[in-house]
């Protein structure tokens, strides 16, 4: 990656395979994806009039200033003035549209553009959208796709955003959908996990871009993890001496794995005879191991991976998100429906739940957000 992050290179492989619909740009924070994505819908009105939509995962996000300040930078840097050739050299936003304007000296006002340049949408109002059309519309940009916290489960947010695609583009096959993200949540995401990428996006390293495609249709979608700018960004000084996940995603990219649940104690050894009862959670492809131990009089609840297939399906507690027949099986952990399941949602409720790392913790989180 050069001083500043540039999509056009991700966008123009949809320019030679019309198959690519989807393109989604994950890495650190402020590395100017947005920036430059801002700059392609402006040159891409300039140069062939069609609009674009901004979305964006409530609506509550467009407000404090939001909106209004989405093009400031690109003002700021006078691209609006070099992309318009001088045309216009301002943006104005008003009921969730942006205008081009321009300071009129003759007459002493700011006149705008007839017709706006994109559209501010919100996936968890989509519905007030179905009932316009938008026929110039060509290219829908979804702001931090990646969050701690969804709308719903994970097919409830994916169908809403499909919903929302499928309002803007109606009829065309020249509909692009670019997505942008920063890498602060690693598992759970519901557009991996239902695009049915999320095994290998995460095998993904930065700078790399790979196009996924599938055996049972003609749909790809190109995934471009970004790397870090070559010079790195003056502000990492504020966070060098900060040994965190957090810090890391900012300065590296790295994907942010936060600590949900504490690790045991430093020097706890855990025995087979501690151990009193076990139960698995089955968590996408990840299996945990759930011990639950009674040493020195105490209790807690221990889970840790399990790298093994589960012996006994027909008799183990497994809780999966899966919905199965069989009585050993549950979904809910937050909401028992026997001794079993209340006694062991009162480790959770005491803080009595340990992970054997933050990445199992993660999963563990990921779990429970999902319910």
């Amino acid at each position: 990656m050069g001083k500043y992050y540039d999509i056009h290179p991700l966008l123009e492989l949809g320019d030679k395979d019309k198959n690519i619909k989807y393109f989604l740009s994950f890495g650190e924070r402020s590395a100017g994806k947005s920036y430059s994505t801002a700059k392609y819908i402006l040159e891409n009105y300039v140069k062939s009039g069609k609009t674009s939509g901004i979305a964006r995962r409530w609506d509550d996000d467009w407000g404090q200033n939001v909106g209004a300040s989405y093009f400031d930078a690109l003002i700021a840097n006078r691209e609006v003035a070099k992309i318009t050739n001088n045309e216009w050299d301002g943006v104005w936003y008003w009921s969730h549209k942006w205008y081009l304007t321009k300071y009129d000296k003759e007459h002493e006002k700011i006149i705008k553009d007839d017709k706006p340049f994109a559209i501010a949408f919100a996936i968890s109002t989509w519905e007030k959208s179905k009932a316009s059309q938008y026929p110039e519309m060509s290219m829908l940009v979804y702001e931090e796709f990646i969050s701690n916290r969804y709308i719903g489960s994970d097919n409830t947010e994916f169908q809403m955003y499909l919903n929302l695609v499928s309002t803007l583009a109606r009829d065309r096959d020249d509909f692009k959908c670019v997505l942008l993200g920063n890498t602060i949540a690693k598992y759970g995401n519901p557009y991996f996990v239902c695009m049915n990428i999320e095994q290998r996006v995460l095998k993904m390293k930065p700078g790399e871009t790979v196009v996924f495609s599938n055996d049972y249709n003609a749909l790809k979608i190109a995934c471009e993890y970004t790397a870090p700018p070559e010079e790195g960004k003056k502000s990492d000084i504020l966070f060098d001496f900060i040994d965190s996940a957090a810090a890391r995603q900012i300065t590296s990219g790295n994907w942010q794995i936060e600590a949900h649940f504490p690790s045991l104690p430093l020097g706890t050894r855990i025995k087979p005879m501690d151990v009193i009862f076990r139960y698995f959670m089955i968590y996408r492809d990840h299996i945990l191991q759930a011990d639950i131990v009674l040493q020195d009089n105490k209790y807690y609840t221990y889970f840790h991976k399990k790298s093994t297939e589960i012996k006994d399906l027909d008799n183990d507690l497994i809780f999966d998100l899966e919905a199965h027949l069989e009585p050993n099986y549950r979904i809910d952990i937050t909401r028992p429906t026997d001794n079993i399941g209340k006694k062991i949602l009162e480790f959770f409720k005491k803080d009595m739940v340990f992970c054997q790392d933050v990445e199992v913790g993660e999963i563990l989180y990921s779990y429970m957000q999902s319910l």
